[in-house]
């Protein structure tokens, strides 16, 4: 039994004493008009209590809920930037043991680092330095730049590995960002030059837009020194770039990685500020502090605003009820009266369910009844709010926790087809350009599923009507030569389905452009994905040549119809490969 209730049953058991003892002074001869005046004015209390104490009550809660929540929020956004730096991680840790870097081809090496930022507009820039410093290549910045003394290239420089920097201003357009470093070591083992990555932190701005925080709130990214480097709204008393107050910096040092403190920040607004430090491996102290502050006032005045209205409404009616019962007084009461006294008894026995009934009689005692039955109605609708309210909370991190769990299942799962890829790419090609733009199609390819999941707001599917239209004119447009007819039927795939097929359309588009294309004459290629006799039916049809007449099973070994064939065994799928007349592959899987 909570606090609220007690404080209900104590106040029921104030009215039966308070009426045993008029019963009492009745016999002394107690003017009725009194009585009923007394009994009217102690029967408004239990509704006063109740509002009173149930507001206060639910603004407590409030304020606990959205400091918890706030918790869960300031977890996503952690995780969001962990995941940012994992990427990151792995992007610089594979470009590190390419050959193009391993052997200075500075041209090719700023050819790769272009492209790769044209694919990511999140990042500001990509560099390659040599053991100085100096900048040898880079998607944005000149050669011969010397970056020796920004921390993350100092700390990669002395052989650190995978590195994190502070607050630093873009050479390129004087915007705030975050950067990391990675050691680039030769065969040896040697350091011979350090890869930079700048990240931009202006798209946190939409993720704090979509959390639907009070007015007032705020979010804050600090480096490793409190600097700011991201801080949303903008105000003129929290600029980016400069430190924090020192006594706030002081308490994220010594209140442990994640917590919660109260105080008043530089704008001069109260708040209750959440934080989580976040640390990446081989560094003693926190490369970055995240930091969500949700002001008190935008928690505490919505619940007291009710709180004083309530109390004000239910004051008024106490103050009618009292004049009422002294106009009605000379009127009978005595079986409603009656009824009045079983109910309080059976509310105090904790029997919630119980209503007095009393549509006629006087207007003092209905009023009471009425006001007793609200009361009851009142604390029945508060506990079925906070038990729904503890029951959506309890989903919601269950749902989280499971969406969280699949999200780095199918992170792991997309990892291990990437990595499977390269493998095989490897020992496939020697074509450096022809790798990487054939890595970057194959990345493209997942990267759009998980695109097209999160415009639809769905984490489960994927709409292909709409998704393999984008999908092809993403890989056709590395070929300009090449002419996609898309037809394809309304149907939603699962994200286990979704991204082998994407891969299988990418590397049968490549194949077609590869075999079936004359030079300076354009390729018609149709694609097709439908439903047929309970399964689903992708097909590709090119206006070349075909496959020759002698085409054997050990023909069919290339990269791109081992990714095909090890694709479509994925899909629990089968495929066959014809001339129609021109180059035609159907692979039928399950719906």
């Amino acid at each position: 039994m909570d606090l609220s209730n007690l404080y209900f049953f104590s106040i029921i058991n104030g009215i039966v004493s308070v009426s045993e003892r008029v019963n009492m002074k009745r016999k002394r001869h107690i003017p009725f008009q009194i009585l009923f005046l007394l009994i009217t004015a102690v029967a408004t209390l239990p509704a006063l209590g109740i509002i009173i104490f149930s507001g206060w009550d639910h603004a407590v809660d409030k304020e606990q809920w959205m400091r918890d929540s706030s918790k869960g929020q300031i977890e996503t956004l952690s995780m969001t930037q962990t995941t940012v730096t994992d990427s990151v991680r792995q992007l610089l840790n594979t470009l590190a043991v390419q050959p193009v870097f391993q052997n200075s081809d500075y041209p090719a090496q700023s050819l790769i680092l272009q492209k790769i930022l044209n694919a990511n507009p999140e990042y500001n820039n990509f560099a390659f330095t040599d053991t100085a410093g100096i900048v040898r290549s880079s998607s944005r910045l000149s050669s011969g730049i010397d970056l020796s003394q920004r921390l993350h290239v100092k700390q990669a420089l002395s052989g650190m590995g995978f590195t994190t920097g502070e607050y630093i201003l873009t050479r390129t357009d004087q915007e705030p960002a975050f950067s990391y470093a990675q050691t680039v070591l030769s065969s040896s083992g040697e350091v011979i030059g350090v890869l930079t990555a700048v990240y931009r932190l202006s798209s946190y701005s939409v993720l704090f837009q979509r959390l639907n925080l009070p007015s007032d709130s705020m979010m804050s990214i600090l480096d490793r020194n409190g600097i700011r480097l991201f801080y949303y709204p903008d105000t003129q008393t929290n600029q980016v770039g400069q430190k924090i107050k020192a006594t706030a910096w002081q308490d994220f040092q010594d209140n442990g990685n994640s917590g919660s403190l109260h105080t008043t920040g530089s704008d001069g607004i109260a708040r209750t500020y959440t934080y989580k430090r976040l640390y990446i491996s081989g560094e003693a102290d926190a490369c970055m502090t995240m930091v969500l502050g949700i002001p008190d006032e935008a928690v505490k005045k919505p619940a007291m605003l009710i709180l004083y209205r309530n109390t004000a409404l239910i004051t008024a009616v106490a103050a009618l009820s009292i004049l009422i019962a002294g106009i009605l007084s000379h009127l009978a009461v005595g079986r409603n009266f009656r009824i009045l006294t079983s109910t309080v008894s059976e509310i105090q026995r904790g029997n919630l369910s119980v209503r007095t009934g009393i549509k006629r009689g006087t207007r003092e005692i209905t009023e009471v009844a009425m006001a007793m039955d609200n009361m009851v109605e009142i604390l029945n609708k508060r506990n079925t709010e906070r038990d729904e309210t503890e029951k959506r909370l309890s989903e919601a991190l269950s749902e989280r926790e499971i969406l969280l769990k699949e999200i780095h299942h199918r992170v792991k799962n997309n990892l291990q087809i990437i990595t499977s890829i390269l493998h095989l790419e490897k020992s496939n090609t020697t074509d450096l350009q022809e790798f990487a733009r054939q890595l970057e199609n194959r990345i493209l390819a997942i990267s759009s599923v998980h695109e097209m999941m999160y415009l639809a707001n769905s984490f489960a599917t994927v709409e292909m009507s709409a998704f393999l239209p984008r999908l092809a004119n993403m890989t056709g447009g590395f070929f300009p030569d090449l002419r996609i007819r898309n037809t394809v039927e309304p149907m939603e795939i699962s994200i286990d389905k979704a991204v082998p097929l994407a891969l299988m359309i990418s590397e049968l588009i490549t194949n077609a452009v590869k075999y079936a294309g004359t030079p300076g004459q354009p390729i018609n290629l149709d694609l097709t994905l439908r439903s047929e006799d309970g399964e689903n039916l992708l097909t590709v049809m090119d206006d070349g040549p075909g496959f020759p007449e002698n085409f054997q099973d050990n023909d069919r070994q290339s990269l791109g119809m081992i990714l095909v064939q090890t694709l479509t065994q994925q899909l629990q799928g089968r495929f066959s490969i014809d001339n129609a007349p021109g180059g035609r592959v159907r692979i039928w899987f399950p719906q």
